[in-house]
């Protein structure tokens, strides 16, 4: 049978009956770990990204469509930009990887693959070749 709720002990009452009473040598690390987290965060706020997006009230760059690449007939799942940034490589659903040239909006080569399930797709630091890969084992 369960004691009545008055007669149960409180969280903090555990946690103050099993930690012992903290001594000088304690005090003076847990100062020290947090003037040492402080100096980190300090640290890390020099390096971090700017995230802002320009002054109070202003509204970010307009984006535009520069060139739009018209070729798969299904959903894209990936794309990979080359090394010298001028060609892509997009995979899709429609079982195709197509190489573009960007600055033309030409196609370069469609690859045709055995299995609809392109998931991604990535051109070789070099350049030269292309791979990817899919849910079909």
């Amino acid at each position: 049978e369960r004691p009545p709720a008055a007669t149960l002990p409180t969280p903090q009452d555990c946690v103050d009956s099993r930690m012992p009473p903290i001594d000088e040598e304690t005090a003076n690390l847990r100062e020290e770990l947090g003037k040492l987290a402080e100096t980190l965060r300090a640290k890390q706020e020099a390096v971090r990204d700017d995230t802002s997006l320009g002054a109070p009230g202003s509204k970010p760059g307009k984006t535009t469509t520069k060139k739009m690449l018209k070729g798969h007939i299904n959903k894209v799942t990936c794309c990979h930009f080359s090394g010298d940034s001028r060609h892509l490589v997009t995979g899709s659903l429609d079982g195709k990887l197509i190489v573009w040239d960007c600055w033309t909006g030409n196609k370069i080569q469609v690859i045709p693959l055995r299995s609809a399930w392109v998931m991604t797709a990535v051109f070789s630091p070099s350049g030269s070749f292309v791979a990817c890969g899919g849910m079909d084992n």
